[in-house]
């Protein structure tokens, strides 16, 4: 006969067998400390943003060839392109006259950046975007964006 105390320490066991170690750390994954490994948030998370130390040059560029950027748009804290522009963090116009734009003050993390530009040879405008990850914190990034008709 199984007594309850019996009862009580195979129920105990089976529970500290079940039961899950906490590992602290950044649960989101739009952040760029992101852990998959971590299940419980410890507000060490990192997020993108304007208020840093970095400068990104992005270069718009049709068929690789020079391109003027007209119109920037940038999102914070995503890989992935915004359905609309209305979900973009940052508008920036851009000097028409210079093959890039400058955008100064970034923190480290994602970012999803859209351009719109205008080819001067083909006279045509041209649009195009991808996710960045910035991982410095000071200094200059440069990147090169893809713009198709």
């Amino acid at each position: 006969m199984i007594s309850k105390y019996s009862i009580f320490f195979i129920l105990l066991s089976f529970a500290s067998a079940c039961k899950t170690d906490l590992i602290k750390g950044c649960t989101d994954k739009n952040s760029l400390s992101f852990s998959a490994l971590a299940n419980e948030n410890d507000s060490s998370c990192i997020y993108g943003g304007i208020g840093g130390n970095v400068s990104l040059k992005a270069f718009p560029k049709h068929h690789n060839l020079e391109t003027f950027p007209t119109k920037v748009y940038l999102a914070f804290n995503t890989s992935d392109a915004p359905t609309n522009l209305n979900q973009y963090s940052l508008e920036i116009n851009a000097d028409s006259t210079k093959n890039f734009v400058e955008i100064k003050n970034l923190k480290p993390g994602f970012y999803y950046i859209y351009i719109m530009a205008f080819d001067k040879a083909d006279q045509e405008n041209v649009l195009g975007g991808l996710p960045i990850k910035i991982t410095q914190t000071n200094g200059e990034m440069t990147i090169n964006i893809p713009v198709v008709e």
